[in-house]
């Protein structure tokens, strides 16, 4: 039973990490950076679009992390919310 609440942890941790290490690292990069990466990897034509692409998506990413992040989950909400819904007739699972 241990074992498979640590794998359910893991399996659920670690594509998230992966994916905020990603994120950083993509928005991290000057943009200056990547033209050079990229005109070595694809030539001289199609450098500026590839890296407008990946620093935008390293942007927009990691403002989306923020954003979700902010968001309060329901069991970290205060227990004076949980008293209302329930006084009201309300379900349990609601008000957690």
């Amino acid at each position: 039973m241990i074992l498979c609440r640590a794998a359910a942890r893991l399996v659920r941790h670690v594509p998230r990490g992966l994916c905020q290490v990603t994120l950083s690292l993509l928005r991290a990069i000057p943009e200056v950076s990547w033209v050079l990466v990229f005109i070595l990897a694809v030539g001289l034509g199609f450098a500026g679009t590839l890296v407008l692409g990946v620093h935008t998506g390293g942007v927009l990413g990691s403002l989306r992390r923020y954003a979700s992040g902010s968001i309060a989950a329901p069991a970290a909400r205060p227990p004076r919310h949980r008293a209302p819904v329930r006084g009201t007739g309300g379900p349990r699972r609601t008000a957690c």
